[in-house]
């Protein structure tokens, strides 16, 4: 697994997948191989190492141009692909890379060509079928790929949506927790957990558990519902705003500045409804930015799946609600401060 968020260039994500693949130790022979081979014009620096883990040290030429990067990693899966068994490769946070790419080059053509590439080593090549790939990541790859016309780039990819804990899982979950750290926590107070919660995904749910834990630590009583309410409240103060500031700050990420002003006016809007807001009212909200009818409906259609698929929404009958009433409070306080 290696994560690509950070990455600027073509250049910078084969590095970080040469270097992953060289920590493992059925193939460093063969990365060493391949930098030693015609390979060795693109590298800036190569010492091999005595080290746990990692038995090579090795930079790119980030200076290097053309379709050199391509060669590269075409070089790399063609060589791992030699060897006995087969590969898997999870790459986290690929649609955050894709949108860097996207800011350096507006045409969309910089990226549209990596993806191809990286369809091509998916599948267009013999050794293809010793190769399986998870892609994953906080944005959709494919509302990106929609957004700019590339969906043949990833029409080969299973789409996989990650929802959060049934009842019952949310619950084992919280009772692992629990043992883990010899905590009495009553199936009440886990009960109140969920509820408060009703989007249980790992992640709150750990969130949460962490203020429980430390309330428990400090007070050596059992954790009770009143305990829960607490934690949540706590949650939703300046102190703890880091945990949820990412929700805000990838619209900016992922949305030239026009859009994430639009996007975020959807959410206030939604954020202070109750019973959530039909999609003709939400048609309304960007009518003040866009006069065309249909450019607007296409905005909004887009940005309302974007907000769906990257779990800030649900729509139930056609209407918009906050998928997380824990994110949906962070929003209120946030837009109303």
């Amino acid at each position: 697994m290696l994560t690509v968020s950070s990455a600027t260039t073509e250049i910078e994500f084969l590095e970080r997948l040469f270097k992953r693949v060289s920590a493992i130790e059925a193939a460093r022979s063969q990365v060493r191989k391949l930098l030693e081979s015609d390979l060795a014009q693109w590298v800036k620096r190569f010492v091999p190492k005595k080290m746990s883990g990692y038995g090579l040290s090795f930079e790119f030429d980030h200076a290097t141009g053309g379709g050199a990067w391509q060669q590269l990693g075409l070089a790399l899966v063609e060589s791992l692909s030699r060897l006995p068994g087969r590969w898997l490769f999870m790459i986290d946070e690929l649609p955050i890379f894709i949108m860097e790419l996207l800011r350096q080059d507006d045409t969309a053509s910089r990226a549209r060509n990596f993806l191809n590439w990286f369809r091509e080593i998916r599948q267009g090549w013999d050794g293809a079928d010793n190769f399986r790939w998870i892609l994953a990541g906080s944005v959709g790859l494919d509302t990106i790929a929609a957004r700019y016309n590339m969906g043949d780039t990833i029409n080969d990819l299973f789409l996989i949506g990650l929802g959060p804990f049934g009842a019952d899982t949310a619950d084992r979950f919280l009772r692992a927790l629990a043992r883990s750290y010899d905590l009495d926590f009553p199936s009440e107070a886990r009960a109140r957990v969920v509820e408060r919660l009703e989007w249980s995904s790992p992640y709150f749910l750990q969130l949460i558990f962490s203020r429980l834990r430390d309330y428990a630590a400090q007070s050596r009583s059992t954790i009770t519902s009143a305990r829960v309410d607490e934690a949540f409240e706590s949650l939703l103060q300046p102190s703890a705003a880091t945990y949820f500031d990412y929700w805000r700050q990838r619209l900016n990420k992922q949305l030239e500045r026009p859009q994430a002003l639009w996007a975020r006016d959807l959410l206030s809007t939604v954020a202070h409804s109750d019973a959530g807001v039909p999609q003709s009212l939400l048609l309304e909200r960007p009518g003040r930015y866009i006069q065309d009818h249909e450019v607007r409906e296409e905005e909004l259609s887009f940005l309302l799946r974007m907000l769906e698929m990257d779990g800030y929404l649900t729509r139930l009958g056609g209407v918009y609600r906050f998928r997380s009433p824990l994110l949906r409070a962070y929003w209120l306080r946030c837009e109303d401060a």
